[in-house]
């Protein structure tokens, strides 16, 4: 017997059903997705909340994106943004890698932008680790949430 395997999507859906779930905000969260493929499964799992908005974070070198799946209708309402179009004084970043320090130059570049980022831990699947970072601009304003 094997031991089930836990696949990757698994936890971006996850993750949008918790800010989906939510009471309700005002304004909404703003979630900064780094690749495509995560973007779609948290658009999907909150685009009957109002809780959130999602973007589609291209451009960012460090983070090569894997292209080799298919989007499908519905997902063109996801705007498309670069790393300095994040805006507003909290957001959410999601993003994985595959090694730890792979993060550095985006924490880097928040930085730059007057970002703050708040405590996380990624989570580990597989060889990927999974980032859902709360950044803000004010360090005091961090939110206990996760």
């Amino acid at each position: 017997m094997r031991a089930n395997q836990v696949y990757l999507w698994c936890e971006w859906d996850r993750i949008g059903n918790e800010f989906a779930s939510d009471a309700p905000k005002d304004p909404p969260e703003k979630i900064y997705a780094f690749e495509s493929l995560i973007a779609y499964h948290v658009w999907f799992a909150t685009r009957n909340s109002a809780n959130t908005q999602v973007f589609d974070v291209e451009g960012f070198d460090p983070m090569k994106e894997n292209e080799v799946y298919f989007l499908p209708r519905g997902f063109d309402g996801v705007q498309k943004v670069k790393l300095n179009d994040i805006t507003g004084d909290r957001a959410w970043l999601l993003f994985r890698t595959h090694k730890i320090g792979e993060e550095v130059p985006l924490m880097e570049s928040l930085h730059l932008n007057d970002y703050s980022v708040c405590e996380t831990t990624p989570a580990r699947y597989g060889l990927t680790n999974v980032f859902r970072l709360e950044i803000v601009k004010s360090p005091r304003s961090c939110s206990e949430r996760y």
